[in-house]
């Protein structure tokens, strides 16, 4: 006789999925949280996906009925970026938060202005002393399994958005690593007995490895701590990106710079 699968109670499980939304608001700037507020209200499903007629009603809610003109230019940006099309002229049939969540990013960042970060700004504050009543009245109304499935779905959610902040953080780090290797070139950066010390430290990390450079991804953590520096992980995927893979001196006292000294 076969077992019957065992649910969490629901009040259980609808705790557990609210407390996903707000770690997932947590995430989020007040821009984004008033997005994220926007596609809870509009995910009919509580699949943690929106379809296209859900998408136009977010934007609806989200840029209000007022600016119908703009609303109108959205909707098209929507259908080019979000829902598209393949070669047979098929599409995509819904799309994601972090998918929606990158499409808005882009959004505000080449097209709205200061007046709509403002409201989002407003709408964020308020929003952040309200309960989602209608969302809580969802969750409550489903059964174990389909509650299982939102839990699910919040999960991934979560994750998602985790690795696109993460990835936007190192794409930070990245743009600025830049910017201060143009700008290395433009002066002395470090007294002649900063490198008489920095040279001692090379030398003597090179002696112990048994080695002719510091390879970027094996030994410049070591270096890192053994200046005191706490090298973050996006640091050091950034390093390997825009630095060389073997630093001799030279290329070395550039990259401390880059760390220590080179403001942007």
């Amino acid at each position: 006789r076969k077992a019957k699968k065992k649910f969490m109670p629901s009040h259980e499980l609808v705790q557990r999925a609210l407390q996903l939304t707000e770690d997932i608001r947590d995430e989020l700037d007040f821009g984004a949280k008033v997005l994220w507020d926007c596609f809870l209200s509009h995910d009919r499903e509580l699949n943690g996906v929106l379809e296209r007629e859900e998408m136009l009603g977010l934007v609806r809610d989200l840029f209000g009925n007022g600016e119908r003109q703009f609303v109108g230019v959205v909707v098209e940006d929507i259908g080019n970026d979000l829902y598209k099309s393949d070669d047979e002229g098929e599409g995509e049939e819904e799309a994601a938060f972090v998918e929606v969540l990158e499409w808005f990013q882009g959004l505000r960042s080449a097209v709205l202005g200061p007046t709509f970060e403002l409201q989002l700004l407003v709408r964020g504050l308020l929003s952040s002393f309200m309960k989602p009543a209608a969302y809580t009245s969802r969750l409550l109304s489903c059964d174990p399994p389909k509650l299982h499935k939102t839990l699910s779905n919040l999960e991934k959610t979560l994750y998602d958005v985790k690795v696109l902040q993460a990835h936007a953080r190192s794409q930070r780090i990245e743009d600025l690593e830049h910017q201060k290797l143009k700008i290395y070139p433009q002066k002395k950066w470090f007294s002649d007995r900063q490198r008489r010390q920095l040279k001692i430290m090379y030398s003597q990390l090179l002696a112990v490895e048994g080695k002719r450079t510091l390879n970027t991804a094996q030994d410049i953590p070591k270096a890192a701590a053994l200046l005191g520096y706490s090298l973050s992980y996006e640091e050091h995927v950034v390093t390997k990106i825009c630095h060389e893979e073997e630093m001799d001196f030279n290329q070395f006292l550039r990259w401390w710079a880059c760390r220590s000294v080179i403001r942007v």
